[in-house]
């Protein structure tokens, strides 16, 4: 009942603000995922993976926005603070999920999340009518094959893949990855949509390239004895 809730803020926070702003926010998830695991599921978050962390955060950054400070415009403070809102709810959702997880399987709390978030996102309209109307547009083809990418590729193969890792893997150590969103972003809008490449993408890739290695190493490190027997 967590994942609806962080969805529908974004849905109402994109018309209120711009691409570039929710991108900065969005490189903030896999800072709030580790602090969220070290303080409920008693994660021992080290020095190199708040590293790994910080530097992937750092390249999605420079590959979305530049070596530029974040310019927030004033009028974009409402839409800023509800996608903010929606990282966080978001990030506690996957948090709660490795709980789960721990003491079930990936694919199941899966499943019951999707029921959860499908329930949850009926009664939305309901509850703020205003924000979160029922419309349907014209289902063209094109519709369709978005749909369907959303709901086999994006849904069921990559959020399937993602819960049988988290039964191995920290979530805190995971969440690494989650930069390579950007470069891959921006290399497929040059690819679909003709946009621009800029620098920025090659040295941003090079830290996100250095936060995975540097979290690798941590992966391939053998625990420590009294960390094993704890």
């Amino acid at each position: 009942f967590l994942a609806a809730p962080a969805h529908a803020l974004y849905y109402v926070a994109i018309p209120k603000t711009n691409t570039s702003e929710t991108t900065v926010l969005n490189t903030t998830g896999p800072l709030w995922v580790a602090l969220l695991a070290s303080v409920i599921l008693r994660e021992s978050v080290s020095g190199r993976r708040w590293a790994a962390i910080l530097l992937g955060a750092a390249g999605a950054y420079v590959v979305s926005v530049g070596w530029a400070p974040p310019s927030m415009s004033g009028g974009n403070t409402a839409g800023n603070l509800l996608y903010l809102c929606g990282t966080i709810v978001e990030s506690l959702a996957m948090v709660l999920a490795v709980r789960v997880i721990a003491t079930s399987s990936g694919p199941g709390t899966l499943a019951f999340q999707v029921i959860g978030a499908a329930a949850s996102f009926a009664v939305m309209p309901l509850i703020v009518p205003g924000a979160m109307h029922l419309h349907i547009g014209a289902m063209r083809p094109e519709t369709w094959v978005a749909m369907g990418y959303l709901i086999f590729v994006a849904g069921l193969f990559c959020f399937g893949a993602w819960y049988a890792f988290a039964e191995r893997a920290p979530i805190s150590l995971m969440v690494v990855s989650l930069g390579l969103q950007a470069p891959i972003g921006v290399l497929l809008g040059w690819a679909v949509r003709g946009e621009p490449l800029s620098p920025e993408l090659v040295s941003g890739s090079v830290l996100l390239l250095v936060a995975l290695v540097l979290a690798a190493s941590e992966a391939q490190h053998p625990p420590e004895p009294d960390a094993m027997q704890a």
